[in-house]
């Protein structure tokens, strides 16, 4: 019976840690978007991480 328990807290402990992973995953994509919207970019450029200011062509349309 206790090699059962451990092996259901060890499948519920799995589940909470993909599940937090994921929840972190989707707010730093939603903060990423949110600084590219005010001209700052992130990301990987050959193998090094960099952060840098851009501008995009904002024409008001309509």
């Amino acid at each position: 019976m206790e090699r059962r328990e451990k092996r259901l807290s060890y499948l519920v402990m799995s589940a909470i840690e993909r599940i937090a992973t994921g929840v972190i995953d989707v707010y730093a994509g939603l903060v990423i978007d949110g600084l590219e919207r005010r001209g700052i970019r992130i990301g990987f450029t050959d193998g090094e991480f960099q952060i840098t200011p851009y501008y995009q062509n904002r024409s008001k349309t309509g």
